[in-house]
């Protein structure tokens, strides 16, 4: 939304500053999203005036097809922020049906108060308080905004004309000036919801008016398929397509809508076996030895382009004849064929923060090259970037996916390119969808007409283990938070919010919050040092890889203990070392080789732990004797004896997560996530391998479980905590609208 510069408002304790793009409430500065502020700015320049949802849609956002739903979610957010009440508002009056009007008294300081200091604002341990964040909507690129300064009294014509030939200039300079007419692209003229089961999976895939997809149940991952109707999506039940393969993927369909492209998971292995499958039900075929990470039938069937490691492989129809295309520095995926199977696009996940961009290569070979490089950059935060790209049936356009961030909260949009214009070039990227919550890869209908897309919105409640009961109950008031780590003492207790992603630390039953850390931090794990004074966490939000932070239990400024890409701190009991999983980052020189280390606080000394360069988020013992960890494919727990300098397996699983000490050092917990609809917790005692198996789904008694549940941590009395996901997942559709 252009800025006007106008001063600040007040109203209530409230101040509001356009010109700085901040809210303060008593002097202190309150966390909005981009959007929800922009929409209180816009009601409160009209205090008093019924402002419609059509006007602030478009005021809001100029330049993109956006839902009323994500209107009222802003709005919703404005009013929890203000502490106001939709039934008796103070602030924001809804007029049914017609839109919104700022009502509270509204004043012009004459002379604007400084900016305050950024303090710490509550946290309410209340589950379910708020909707997934709003963020940002990115300009479309290409767009040029002009804004006319004041001036106070007129120019001459000849200095009218320099600032115009200054402006022209500066314009050309900086690339944004292009003389080539506007390209049309189609427009989302409507969205509708199809799916309401709410357990919807990528990949999807369609063929004719059958849309296939994944089907998750806690840990059960099975194909689905639905039917679409041509002109008018309806939702319908899913129908069960049985493969007898471990979590499949659906990969793609061929064209003449008779084979499914499958990747079965192995493990925690993203690398999966490819099988081919009659689309309508019967026994899958395994192609060959390949493993990839994505697959997608030529046009004409007769070959599968497929991305495996750092490469991406072109191989015949029956999995023979393999070669390599192009190798990069990341990990590709999602490749994808021209409509006249001439070029593969396909995505790739940079190493450390998994930021992605869109590439391109001829399908006979040549060089790879680089696409929409202003829309994706090694910058970006953990996911974000562009990525995940279809073509439509006819070629004319390609449909892609953006992520970015505001604050800590990710949103996802939709943009589109029309691939040449009677010039031969490529235009400029659109964007005309954006989502209020995480979405999909887009997939295009058979006619183009529309495009089909899951939208996750994801919901989690804490939960403890009752002894007494044997069930799980509500703890902490059901609060959606994760990482969560309690003192040695059990007096205080740390988290991770969501879905805003922040650092807090509390009293053990939840009182006296305290924000330890402020956006663009991105934490996890957070460990107490032995003492309970200081927390120790690693900071994911650089584009170097983790660091790792340690930062006073009361507040302060964070203090950074490593360079390289590190994470996982736990303590020693003695409070002077830490020990921390190091990662090399690839492309970058590094004087640590990958592995477990300790470290020194006070020397900065560094031990490397032997034979740990293949193990993941390890945890020290609270005696300090022993390390627990992980192996790469989480499909084994290995236990490290400081006296020894050993390792050795202690226990094994589908994919087993979240390996937790109790507080005497004799047990580790742990969950195998992917061991059935159950997705079992277990503990095994040290050092001997007796294992137990503690809690299973069947203790929630709930009937809105869609995707399990995850194993968090243990109480001071070794209770295990879970965070309940009552996650929703369903297909979406928008219904396209094409230039004449």
């Amino acid at each position: 939304m252009p800025q006007e510069t106008q001063g600040s408002f007040e109203f209530g304790p409230f101040r509001l500053d356009p010109d700085q793009q901040q809210l303060f409430a008593q002097g202190k500065p309150l966390a909005l999203t981009p959007k929800a502020f922009d929409t209180l700015v816009v009601l409160v320049r009209n205090h008093g005036r019924l402002v419609s949802k059509e006007e602030l849609l478009k005021t809001v956002w100029p330049d993109s097809f956006v839902e009323e739903s994500t209107l009222a979610q802003n709005v919703f957010r404005l009013r929890r922020l203000l502490g106001d009440d939709g039934d008796g508002p103070l602030y924001i009056e809804t007029i049914p049906k017609r839109g919104y009007r700022f009502i509270a008294p509204v004043t012009r300081p004459t002379a604007d108060a400084p900016a305050e200091s950024i303090g710490s604002s509550g946290l309410s341990l209340v589950h379910n308080s708020a909707q997934p964040a709003v963020a940002p909507v990115a300009t479309p690129v290409g767009s040029v905004v002009v804004l006319e300064p004041k001036i106070s009294k007129p120019a001459t014509h000849w200095r009218a004309y320099a600032l115009f030939a200054l402006g022209m200039l500066s314009i050309a300079a900086a690339g944004l000036f292009v003389f080539r007419p506007s390209e049309n692209v189609p427009r989302v003229v409507r969205s509708l919801q199809i799916t309401t089961f709410g357990r919807a999976a990528d990949p999807m895939a369609i063929a004719g008016d059958r849309l296939f997809m994944g089907l998750r149940t806690g840990g059960v991952r099975e194909v689905a398929q639905i039917s679409i109707l041509p002109g008018s999506p309806s939702a319908k039940e899913p129908l069960i397509l049985p493969t007898g393969l471990p979590k499949p993927h659906v990969y793609d369909v061929s064209a003449d809508g008779t084979q499914l492209l499958l990747g079965a998971v192995v493990g925690a292995n993203e690398e999966r076996p490819i099988w081919s499958m009659p689309s309508a039900g019967g026994s899958p075929h395994r192609l060959g030895n390949l493993t990839a990470t994505g697959a997608a039938w030529s046009p004409d069937n007769s070959q599968i382009a497929y991305t495996s490691g750092s490469s991406l492989y072109v191989v015949k129809a029956d999995g023979t004849d393999a070669r390599a295309l192009a190798t990069v520095s990341g990990t590709p995926l999602w490749p994808r064929w021209s409509y006249d199977g001439r070029v593969i696009r396909f995505t790739v996940q940079e190493p450390v923060q998994q930021a992605a961009s869109i590439w391109e290569i001829s399908s006979s070979g040549g060089a790879a090259h680089l696409l929409f490089a202003d829309m994706s950059s090694p910058d970006d935060r953990w996911g974000a970037g562009s990525g995940f790209g279809n073509w439509s049936r006819d070629g004319k356009y390609f449909f892609f996916v953006t992520g970015r961030y505001s604050g800590n909260n990710r949103t996802t949009s939709f943009w589109v390119v029309r691939e040449s214009n009677r010039w031969g070039a490529r235009a400029t990227a659109k964007q005309i969808f954006v989502s209020p919550l995480q979405s999909g890869p887009p997939v295009l209908s058979q006619d183009g007409n529309w495009i089909f897309f899951t939208a996750h919105q994801e919901d989690r409640e804490l939960m403890k283990l009752d002894p007494a009961q044997q069930r799980f109950v509500s703890w902490l008031n059901g609060a959606e938070i994760g990482f969560v780590t309690y003192s040695r003492d059990g007096q205080w207790v740390s988290f991770v919010s969501y879905p805003d992603g922040v650092l807090w630390r509390a009293r053990a039953d939840g009182s006296a919050p305290l924000r330890l850390v402020e956006s663009p931090v991105l934490p996890f794990a957070p460990a107490f040092s032995p003492d309970g004074t200081h927390v120790a966490y690693h900071d994911a939000s650089g584009n170097g890889g983790s660091r790792i932070s340690v930062v006073s239990r009361d507040g302060g400024l964070p203090v950074t203990l490593t360079a390289g890409d590190d994470s996982y701190a736990t303590w020693f009991p003695d409070g002077n070392e830490i020990l921390y999983l190091h990662r090399m980052v690839p492309g970058k020189s590094d004087a640590d080789s990958q592995g477990i280390y300790r470290m020194n606080l006070s020397t900065k000394k560094k031990e490397r732990i032997p034979d740990s360069d293949t193990l993941t988020d390890p945890m020290l013992s609270p005696n300090g004797h022993y390390i627990i960890a992980p192996n790469g494919d989480f499909q084994r727990l290995k236990l490290f004896n400081f006296a020894s300098q050993k390792w050795g397996d202690i226990a094994s699983g589908t994919f087993v997560r979240s390996p937790r000490w109790s507080h005497d050092s004799q047990w580790v917990y742990f969950q195998d996530y992917y061991d059935g609809i159950q997705q079992p917790v277990y503990r095994v005692h040290v050092p001997d391998g007796r294992t137990e198996k503690i809690a299973t789904s069947a203790q929630f008694q709930r009937s809105d479980v869609f995707h399990g549940y995850l194993f968090q941590a243990l109480t001071p009395d070794d209770a295990p905590l879970v965070s309940l996901l009552r996650n929703k997942s369903d297909v979406y559709a928008l219904e396209l609208e094409f230039p004449k």
